[in-house]
Order: structure tokens, then sequence, then C-alpha cells
């Protein structure tokens, strides 16, 4: 009961009601701030964390679920230093979470190394953003290595995001 967690009860309306889409798109805002990060982010975290599991037990009781993948994005990522109003600022490098059934499930990237900054201070990100994405083209959507390098201009590794 909570605004993602109302959005995402229409979408799952939406695909039990058989109306093909290849994608929806949930806006949570919030985390563009900079100060009083510890307690404001936990909250928004506990929003975004409540309204998706009741999203995928709503798909799971449906019988659904094996045919939605839900990915987390975001258009910046934040620093590793608090920035003196107990918070932090824009930064260059950010995590994505990928649920769904038959995932691998595991860390993609390895840990980030908080103390190796590169010259904007910014975490060095060890996977390309572009890489997420082409392998949910590839291996969820099925489409072939052209098609990423016609969507990216480039081609990119597949992650193996998916079990099999």
């Amino acid at each position: 009961n909570n605004t993602p967690g109302k959005y995402l009860k229409i979408i799952a309306k939406l695909i039990s009601g058989g109306m093909y889409c290849p994608f929806y798109l949930v806006h949570h805002g919030g985390f563009d701030n900079h100060a009083d990060q510890p307690d404001t982010h936990a909250g928004l975290l506990e929003r975004l964390s409540t309204a998706m599991a009741s999203f995928i037990t709503d798909l799971q009781n449906q019988g659904i679920d094996d045919n939605v993948l839900i990915m987390t994005t975001s258009e910046f990522g934040r620093r590793t230093f608090e920035n003196g109003a107990s918070g932090t600022d824009h930064g260059g490098s950010a995590p994505h979470f990928v649920l769904g059934n038959n995932l691998n499930s595991e860390i993609f990237g390895g840990d980030p190394d908080l103390e190796n900054l590169d010259d904007n201070e910014n975490l060095v990100h060890t996977i390309d953003y572009r890489q997420v994405y082409s392998s949910i083209i590839t291996e969820w959507f099925g489409y072939n290595n052209e098609t990423v390098a016609n969507v990216f201009s480039q081609q990119f590794d597949s992650l193996g995001i998916m079990d099999g």
C-alpha cells in the first residue's frame, strides 16, 4: 500500500489480463537527496522492497511469475564519501538489481573497491551499464547480438544473468 506498490498492482492486473507489453516502467522517486541519507534511503528502500515483494507474491499466486523479470535502474550513482550533510552526492557508478525466476543468483562485477576512485572521485565501475541491458536483450528477450550492436553501436559480452 505505497506508491510503487499501487503501480505494480496495476501492472500485475495488466499482465494477468493478457495485455502484451515487453516492459513496464514504475518510477519511485526521492532518491535524489543529499542529506540525512541513512534515514531517508532506508525508508525509500523499505517501500521499494515491500512493493516488489507484494508484486512477486501476486505473480506467484497467479502462476505467471515465470513470465516476468524485474530490474531496477537509476540515471545516476552515488559517491562513496559523505558530503558533510549526512549524505552523498551524485556519482558515476550504481548497482542494478535483477529479480525473477531462472536467474543466476550472484553478484556480478564483484564487491566495489571503495578506496580505488577515478580522477573524478567516482567508483571505478567493473560492468558497463550497457552490458546489463544487452544481456537482458539477448538472454531474456531472445534477440541476437546484431540487435544489440544496432541498439548500442557496439557489441557487449553477455553477463550470463539467466540460468541456462
